[in-house]
């Protein structure tokens, strides 16, 4: 009886690992930063949810950068919000709740500077190496940036408001790592997930 009792108990053992392992099985995404001492980052991808988890408390800033250079900022989305967020997993929602970085543009004709105006049409890019694909396969890209400093919606937007969107959704990734957080954080990390169209 005593020999059942363990072998269904390590049963249910591997079995509860295995589901812990397929619920953080590994997302593809490139990482900027110290991204080890945070944790894993994007462990599940969804229309409407983006969960993460973190290995020690930090401040969360997420963004979807579009094929189209575009960014949105989904969190903090309030000045007053807190981005501080507690170790262990994080779930966010997605929804249509954004906040534009810049003013729209509408793609296909002359650039204008007033809000609403046409913005030049973005070729696709093939990319090599460790690189994130930059491809018309690829619908856009979540951003997690995570460090040891908080930093309001308004903080957000004033940092990348000015952020050239010249050259490939590559190099606009490369970018926003270090204008959120050097010279505020003394830690942070940078992931970037691409998502499929």
């Amino acid at each position: 009886m005593k020999a059942a009792t363990m072998l269904s108990t390590l049963v249910l053992s591997t079995a509860a690992t295995r589901a812990a392992a397929q619920n953080t099985a590994a997302i593809a995404q490139m990482t900027r930063g110290v991204a080890d001492s945070f944790g894993p980052g994007f462990t599940a991808l969804s229309t409407d949810r983006v969960q993460f988890q973190l290995t020690r408390p930090a401040n969360v800033i997420l963004l979807w950068v579009s094929s189209d250079r575009r960014i949105d900022l989904y969190y903090p989305l309030r000045s007053g919000d807190r981005n501080a967020r507690n170790a262990g997993r994080q779930a966010l929602g997605t929804g249509d709740v954004k906040s534009p970085i810049e003013n729209p543009m509408i793609a296909g004709a002359p650039a204008s500077t007033r809000p609403g105006q046409f913005a030049p049409a973005t070729p696709g890019g093939m990319v090599a190496g460790g690189r994130v694909t930059d491809s018309t396969e690829t619908a856009g890209y979540w951003a997690l940036i995570v460090g040891d400093e908080p930093t309001s919606a308004a903080q957000v937007q004033n940092r990348l408001l000015p952020m050239s969107r010249e050259g490939t959704v590559d190099d606009i990734l490369e970018r926003l790592g270090p204008i959120l957080m050097e010279g505020r954080a003394r830690l942070w990390a940078a992931y970037f997930a691409p998502v499929a169209k």
